[in-house]
């Protein structure tokens, strides 16, 4: 309960920022995918917000807005979500860039994809040198693996010291 508490506080947080980094993009009732969702906590604050959002993870307990499974096997619509996040996700995937492949493909054109990994360039940041880390992105190797799978690069930020999110357009 303490950990779904932080993460639900977090989730407002979140939230804030990237209606105010997305602006135009950001709509009441738009359909939502958050990747690696674990607990369901941005999940649920996005849908007390109006966005009707959906979580993934292969977490056996999931909570009802949850759908076990992964993006690359998942049968949703092709083109059907406007916003579809990856926090603290994408390091822990084998084929990047399949997983990004899958993704932009149940978004529509104009949708955002949001990356939030750990930013391993900064003092802050060193703690997240972990052995289940596949990978550990650069600024400069996410805008090229969003180029490379079909977004373009909106926003980079760091919004606390250690993490690093950039923000991909569907073309």
């Amino acid at each position: 309960e303490a950990r779904y508490a932080n993460d639900y506080r977090v989730a407002k947080l979140r939230v804030e920022r990237y209606r105010s980094v997305v602006n135009g993009h950001w709509t009441t009732r738009m359909l939502a995918l958050d990747v690696g969702c674990a607990n369901g906590a941005f999940v649920h604050y996005l849908r007390s917000q109006e966005v009707l959002a959906f979580g993934m993870d292969r977490n056996p307990k999931l909570p009802r807005w949850c759908v076990r499974g992964d993006v690359q096997s998942c049968r949703f619509g092709r083109g059907r979500f406007g916003f579809v996040t990856y926090h603290d996700v994408l390091e822990h995937i084998v084929d990047p860039v399949a997983e990004l492949e899958s993704a932009r493909r149940l978004m529509a054109g104009g949708s955002v994809l949001v990356l939030d990994v750990p930013d391993v360039s900064v003092p802050q940041g060193v703690h997240h040198w972990k052995a289940e880390h596949l990978w550990y992105f650069t600024a400069t190797a996410l805008r090229t693996l969003l180029e490379r799978t079909g977004f373009c690069v909106a926003h980079e930020d760091r919004p606390i010291p250690g993490m690093l999110v950039v923000y991909g357009v569907a073309g």
